[in-house]
């Protein structure tokens, strides 16, 4: 039976025993696109959930922040092509144990080797990514990158870019019950990674954690997928601490943060890491907000019109949260134009124009019931952003970005 716990300052995180949980080894698999809302209950049944801010909405940026305890302004990776600055901590610089990262999502989107992983450019993760778990030597960190929720949804056969164009503008449930479908794909793997571990005997051993990278939208403001102004289903997503020595529970009224993950990680290695926005949850509690952030500059294929940017921040508890447009709203329309004429979403954002300029205008919006106000919320994104004397310039990876893709993960807009 799963207990319900809130977490308060007086109890320090003894509730999912990360403290005392004594592990050689860690699974951290980041399924794409996994929205809070369509977590399935067998997941959450499994462990110590609970819901979670991810730190961007898009890919690069959020698995910036997950591998290196930091926000999008202190380590500045806003698309494919950057990479983490040099010198920047990240979870593969923990010492004395053996790193493995593999990019399931590669087998349904990239026909060139899975050496060829833009991820992987972007963490500046070298080494062998064919490695399968039952393989991994002890003690290790394994990082799983799985397909998730990302489209295409369900049982289509082709890429992103495919899937969308040819549903156009379907209704909504058809959309939804493939990315159910999706979900329970890419859990079912998920759960076939663990029988490995099982089989090994390495499951007393071993920390598994579940996580998103970011959410989806399935037709919330005229939209689907993800890159778009930030929106409450794409910041929330799952994570679940999973080992017998961790209560089946939520936890409610606080939120993890992807930037918790480094220093938490580092710290049952015994390892101690330089100050970061992050937690360790193994000796601090969950924090009662988290932020979001999301930068990103769009090639506009209109002769007449120059490229767009979208940028916007925003912060979150359990229950909600603000955000705030921090690019010039011509350059929202502009970026909205481009995806109303060129984007593989066109058909089905022209059904729904008008929520499409709503979720493009605002200017700054509250979501839900947040318990406090936008003018504190700013005040904590402000105090994230001058961390460290401001924005940092991230590295720029060798070599052309493979725009087809790009295109195929539905990435070019």
């Amino acid at each position: 039976t799963r207990e319900f716990y809130t977490p308060n300052e007086e109890r320090v995180n003894m509730a999912i025993g990360l403290g005392t949980l004594d592990v050689d080894n860690i699974f951290l698999y980041i399924g794409d696109a996994v929205r809070w809302d369509y977590s399935p209950e067998r997941l959450l049944d499994s462990g110590a959930s609970v819901k979670t801010v991810s730190s961007s909405i898009h890919t690069p940026s959020s698995f910036s922040s997950i591998f290196s305890g930091n926000y999008l302004p202190q380590h500045g990776v806003t698309q494919f092509g950057q990479s983490l600055p040099s010198g920047m901590e990240s979870l593969f610089d923990i010492p004395e144990i053996n790193t493995y990262f593999s990019n399931t999502i590669n087998d349904h989107f990239n026909t060139k080797p899975k050496s060829n992983s833009l991820i992987r450019d972007t963490l500046n993760i070298s080494g062998d990514e064919t490695a399968d778990i039952s393989e991994m030597e002890p003690p290790f960190l394994h990082v799983e990158r799985g397909p998730g929720g990302h489209a295409p949804y369900g049982d289509f056969e082709g890429n992103a870019w495919n899937y969308f164009e040819e549903r156009g503008n379907s209704a909504l449930s058809v959309f939804r019950d493939e990315y159910s479908k999706s979900i329970d794909y890419d859990l079912n793997w998920f759960e076939q990674q663990r029988e490995k571990l099982a089989d090994r005997d390495l499951l007393d051993d071993t920390l598994i954690i579940y996580t998103s990278d970011h959410g989806e939208l399935l037709g919330e403001e005229g939209v689907l997928g993800h890159n778009s102004p930030i929106h409450p289903n794409l910041v929330y997503v799952p994570t679940v601490f999973i080992h017998k020595d961790i209560e089946n529970e939520d936890i409610s009224n606080r939120v993890m943060r992807h930037v918790d993950l480094f220093p938490t990680i580092a710290s049952m290695y015994n390892y101690s890491v330089k100050p970061s926005p992050g937690r360790d949850l193994t000796s601090e509690s969950f924090s009662g907000q988290g932020a979001c952030f999301y930068s990103k500059r769009f090639n506009t294929p209109l002769r007449y019109l120059p490229d767009g940017h979208l940028s916007y921040n925003s912060m979150w508890d359990f229950h909600g949260g603000h955000v705030f447009a921090d690019s010039a709203r011509r350059h929202r329309m502009i970026v909205l134009l481009g995806q109303l004429f060129q984007s593989c979403k066109r058909n089905f954002m022209r059904r729904h124009i008008g929520d499409n300029l709503l979720f493009y205008l605002h200017q700054n919006r509250s979501y839900h019931s947040p318990k406090f106000s936008a003018s504190e919320a700013q005040s904590l994104i402000d105090e994230i952003i001058d961390l460290d004397g401001g924005s940092v310039t991230p590295s720029s990876i060798e070599g052309e970005i493979d725009q087809q893709q790009l295109r195929n993960l539905g990435y070019l807009e």
